[in-house]
């Protein structure tokens, strides 16, 4: 799918772009978790670029869909959505993970009112450093609460940065439980606690960024078109069940399980003591356990491991979410993004001509190369030479 928006005057206004097996692979084989994210392009058009991405099996940036218009707001989110929206339809469970830009909040909630949309904990984090002194020492605190499974965990984390930082405590009581932790989100959110796939592809855009907008859109779906090849290639080739990263995150639960003792309540239930004489109980049925991440994951934890070996079972593959299969990851991959070929042999178009829009004037001086700009509240680091 791909839209062009112009003003009354037949000027450019607003670029959409999607590939449609992006889009199905999403739907059928993905996580149902899109960061969304924005930045400068640094050509004679100071615009945006608009990203809407997720992540495969294997953990690596799927993007799903593009928009190019001017910058950040309500007036440039909304349509971005908007066609997002067309394009994925209204997901069940569908979550939505962003910084706290107040046009993206206005434009999520009245674009897409089913979606959960939960922040992204690396810019809240660097909003506390500017606006807190001395909160280097609670940032463990804070990710610990974050990335919680369990309301009591959760708690206990929030309980030590109230006694070190109060006004750090009510800063994120402000936001919001559910839109930054893990243990309050009210949809699934998986791994994805923060932005940092968006913010790699638009590092992986930033020279391109710089160059005309045509040549920026081909350099996107020439990106597309050789990820999907090559990944499609390694997916062929892979006999195990689950893709690579799966398979190490499973292994390392496995090895947590050593010690751990296993009693039996029924064939779906059993009782899980830890070597911190801590208890849990793992229910298989409906692939639950006390510790939330078994549930939360969608991969086997250490406790759910231990009752494989309880039980002489070769491994728990089986209780892992298709999400994570190599099967799925095929699928993800199995469409080809094809190149537009050579302009000559395009069919005559009989669509009006678009003008440019009207330039904003840059600023004197040394543009600022291709640093990345920070979000608003988020705070610069300076560094000094030892």
């Amino acid at each position: 799918m791909a839209r062009i928006d112009v003003d009354l005057e037949n000027r450019f206004k607003f670029f959409f772009m999607c590939m449609g097996c992006s889009i199905r692979g999403f739907q059928q084989f993905c996580r149902p978790v899109i960061c969304i994210d924005a930045s400068h392009l640094k050509g004679k058009y100071l615009g945006s670029l608009f990203i809407a991405v997720a992540k495969d099996g294997n953990n690596q940036i799927y993007p799903l869909a593009f928009g190019i218009g001017h910058k950040e707001g309500l007036d440039t989110w909304t349509p971005f959505l908007t066609y997002l929206r067309m394009c994925i339809g209204d997901l069940p469970d569908l979550a939505i993970i962003s910084d706290r830009h107040h046009s993206i909040i206005a434009a999520v909630a009245n674009v897409m009112p089913h979606a959960r949309h939960g922040f992204c904990n690396f810019h809240i984090k660097g909003n506390m450093r500017s606006q807190f002194k001395n909160t280097k020492h609670i940032e463990g605190l804070f990710w610990r609460a974050a990335k919680a499974y369990r309301l009591t965990d959760f708690q206990a984390a929030m309980n030590r940065i109230a006694r070190v930082n109060p006004a750090a405590t009510t800063y994120l009581t402000d936001i919001g439980y559910d839109r930054w932790a893990r243990a309050h989100f009210g949809g699934w959110r998986y791994n994805i606690m923060t932005t940092n796939i968006a913010e790699s592809f638009n590092a992986l855009t930033r020279t391109a960024r710089a160059l005309p907008i045509t040549i920026l859109v081909e350099f996107l779906r020439s990106t597309l078109q050789h990820w999907f090849f090559n990944r499609r290639n390694m997916a062929g080739q892979r006999s195990h069940p689950l893709t690579p990263w799966a398979e190490d995150k499973l292994a390392r639960h496995v090895f947590k399980f050593a010690n751990m003792i296993v009693k039996p309540i029924n064939m779906q239930q059993y009782e899980v003591h830890d070597s911190r004489q801590q208890v849990f109980i793992v229910n298989l049925l409906y692939r639950t356990c006390d510790c939330g991440k078994f549930q939360r994951s969608q991969i086997p934890c250490a406790h759910a491991a231990a009752i494989a070996r309880y039980n002489n079972l070769s491994d728990c593959v089986g209780w892992v979410s298709t999400y994570y299969s190599t099967e799925y990851l095929r699928r993800v991959y199995e469409e080809d993004i094809n190149p537009l070929g050579d302009q000559s042999t395009w069919a005559p178009s009989n669509l009006p001509v678009i003008f440019p829009p009207v330039m904003e004037q840059r600023r004197s001086g040394c543009p600022s190369s291709y640093a990345r700009r920070p979000s608003q509240g988020e705070e610069v680091r300076q560094q000094y030479c030892s």
